[in-house]
């Protein structure tokens, strides 16, 4: 062994070299696989034998079995590398990086002979289900990826792939392969063709995802080299400040604008009123919750931050804790026991704590104020329990139960004081605070995004309860809203991510369907990372 040499076979990067990948892995005899030809019935009753007849000498409705092979098989080779390299763009392509391989694709592999064998005509239904649900599906934890996952199946794997002479794998034409594709040499002679850079619009999405990519590449490479920066040492000169000191300063700063705790004895008479049967209402419960919670946080912070700067004027012990924390400061990072006691945010230090005393005030007036006009769900702690709220505060007045019980989703105008739309609301709350990624927001419906403008803020949305049984209004498309931008969380109890609220529901262009922001990756987001 010590004389020996290991070998790492890295993957292939790029949606070419992962086609080139598979050309020169497949098996001659699986690509050349030969599919005898049943008879047909020529016009007059007489039967024709197809064996090696061209294809356009068949009667209309026969089947070469040998051509829709070897384009089932290149299809399915395309849709597992695009399935590979949308990873690459980070949330917009997939909330989780799932690890498709090579077993993946044999198992289809083998789904596509037994079609082509044991049936008359190509159950599409059959193939996108046991292709996109089961054999890559099996790995895929997250619904909505489930759903992207089945949108993209569909356009590799139906009739489309059967028509026209050359076999279109994009929309602008730049990934195309001839009708016959009789060698593996053919195959790789049209590969090389494909541009060397593939653009996001292969993928489904809109060119600014190339910027997500680059951004996710920069961020990766930041946090390479702050694990790598030195912890320690003098000053660099006899004017700047040592490590200790600009510490010091940071924790005096953060002290001095920390807010104070949250006083429930100054409540409104209406933020924890009791109902007719002597219950706290439900929106009460969700305020008391929320300021337990950012009181709790509080009290870490401040804890926390009166500890840092003992320790670092030798007073007590420096910790494990308190010098993660110290190192944390000095990058303007949020420290991991603050991330621990606290919310989801990806926020720098210096944003994190405006972001936090921003929402230490909603909370506040909520509570000393009554319900404000449109609530800021972005701000709350946990705002799937506010969702919850607003559904219980519905079934108990009107006496349906819960599970009857879903939101409809009115845009309203944009404005400087959100509080006075829900002055007119009736049933339901409205709430703002939402940023949204993948699309931009024209005229009251989903359009696509401006050149190199990641985000866009949605207008003020009235959630209105409805019964289930109300029939869904035309051209929606279900849009998640997600706490981060990182849109993975943890799988809750629920079977959903932590990171997941609520699907909102945003109209479309008529000439637009709702699978186009699907491929896209168009969601919502409570907060931006900066």
């Amino acid at each position: 062994l010590q004389s020996g040499l290991k070998l790492t076979r890295e993957p292939p990067k790029g949606l070419k070299a992962n086609l080139k990948d598979f050309a020169h892995s497949l098996d001659p005899s699986v690509w050349d696989e030969h599919f005898p030809f049943e008879a047909t019935k020529g016009p007059k009753g007489t039967t024709i034998a197809r064996g090696d007849v061209p294809l356009d000498a068949f009667l209309e409705g026969g089947r070469n079995k040998n051509r829709e092979w070897k384009r089932l098989v290149f299809s399915l080779a395309f849709f597992h590398g695009l399935l590979q390299e949308r990873r690459k763009f980070g949330a917009v392509g997939w909330n989780i990086a799932y690890e498709w391989s090579a077993p993946d694709f044999s198992a289809s592999l083998k789904t596509l002979r037994i079609a082509i064998n044991d049936f008359e005509e190509l159950p599409w239904t059959a193939i996108k289900y046991t292709v996109g649900v089961i054999n890559y599906g099996g790995r895929v934890t997250d619904f909505l990826d489930q759903r992207c996952l089945k949108t993209i199946c569909g356009q590799f794997f139906g009739e489309s792939v059967m028509k026209g002479a050359d076999l279109q794998m994009d929309k602008d034409g730049k990934y195309t392969a001839p009708s016959e594709l009789s060698t593996i040499d053919d195959l790789l002679g049209c590969i090389e063709r494909y541009p060397d850079q593939e653009s996001p619009e292969v993928f489904g999405l809109h060119a600014n995802a190339d910027i997500s990519f680059q951004s996710k590449e920069a961020s990766l490479l930041t946090k390479t080299l702050i694990s790598l920066a030195p912890r320690g040492g003098g000053s660099g000169g006899s004017s700047s400040q040592t490590p200790d000191q600009q510490v010091l300063d940071i924790a005096d700063d953060l002290l001095k604008r920390l807010p104070a705790q949250i006083d429930v004895s100054e409540a409104h008479p209406t933020s924890f009123a009791l109902d007719a049967n002597g219950n706290m209402i439900s929106l009460g419960t969700v305020l008391s919750q929320e300021i337990d919670q950012f009181n709790r946080l509080l009290r870490i912070t401040s804890g926390t931050l009166k500890e840092l700067k003992r320790a670092i004027k030798g007073e007590v012990v420096m910790s494990a804790t308190m010098e993660s924390m110290f190192n944390a400061f000095l990058f303007n990072l949020v420290p991991d026991n603050w991330k621990k006691a606290g919310y989801l945010c990806l926020k720098p230090l210096s944003s994190y704590f405006l972001d936090l005393i921003a929402r230490i005030n909603f909370i506040n007036g909520w509570c000393v104020n009554g319900a404000p006009g449109s609530f800021w769900l972005s701000g709350l702690f946990f705002p799937q329990g506010f969702v919850t709220g607003v559904f219980q505060t519905h079934s108990r007045k009107h006496g349906i139960p819960i599970d009857c019980i879903k939101f409809r989703f009115h845009a309203q105008p944009h404005t400087d004081d959100p509080s006075s739309i829900g002055e007119k609301i009736s049933s339901g709350v409205c709430c703002h605070g939402f940023f949204l990624e993948g699309a931009a927001w024209k005229e009251g419906q989903l359009r696509e995004s401006s050149p190199g403008t990641l985000h866009v803020p949605l207008p003020p949305l009235h959630f209105e309860p409805a019964l289930v049984t109300e029939p869904e209004a035309p051209g929606m498309y279900e849009c998640p809203l997600y706490k981060t931008s990182t849109r993975a969380g943890i799988l809750s109890t629920t079977g959903l991510s932590t990171n997941f609220v609520i699907n909102l529901q945003l109209p479309t262009p008529q000439s637009v369907p709702a699978s186009h922001w699907v491929d896209r990756g168009v969601a919502a987001l409570c907060m931006l990372d900066h």
